[in-house]
């Protein structure tokens, strides 16, 4: 007994070609790019994926607008969405303004960084020093960022591991 993921029916209940098109849906969904982060779905939890896909959504329908640009500037190492708004000017000329999509934390609305955004469906939507604050734990920028020991014994880590 197979059961599919996409209409959660037994594969005895599909036609042939009906089982290969729902696995192939399968297929092209995992592939499929996060609109806020860039990676997989795969790469994400659901929860994760979801959080992330409101983000857009919400932003995209506060700003009123309906399409997405991707940015690779403001010091970021992957690129992230954002929104372009186009301004005539009287000379007849068009500026563009590109104002980014960034995470917000749920308690206290400021923007939050890499670390917090993959780990949103931990943190609950939060940044460090909320998540902190509500378990009750001591929160120092410390705890949060490594040390430059530690980054390099990572980066170390990393050249191995493609190496083999």
């Amino acid at each position: 007994m197979s059961l599919c993921q996409k209409c959660l029916k037994d594969k005895t209940d599909h036609t042939e070609i009906q089982w290969t098109k729902h696995q192939e849906f399968l297929v092209i969904s995992e592939s499929q790019p996060c609109l806020f982060c860039q990676r997989k779905k795969s790469e994400h939890e659901e929860e994760l994926w979801t959080n992330h896909a409101n983000v857009v959504r919400n932003e995209m329908m506060r700003r009123r607008k309906t399409k997405l640009w991707p940015i690779e500037e403001y010091g970021r190492i992957r690129p992230y969405p954002g929104t372009v708004e186009i301004l005539k000017m009287a000379d007849g000329s068009e500026t563009r303004i590109i104002t980014p999509i960034f995470m917000a934390c749920e308690n206290c609305s400021l923007f939050v960084g890499d670390k917090e955004e993959e780990l949103a469906d931990v943190l609950g939507g939060m940044c460090f020093k909320c998540f902190c604050e509500e378990t009750g734990q001591e929160y120092t920028w410390e705890t949060v960022t490594p040390t430059f020991e530690e980054m390099q014994n990572r980066r170390k880590a990393r050249e191995s591991e493609v190496e083999q």
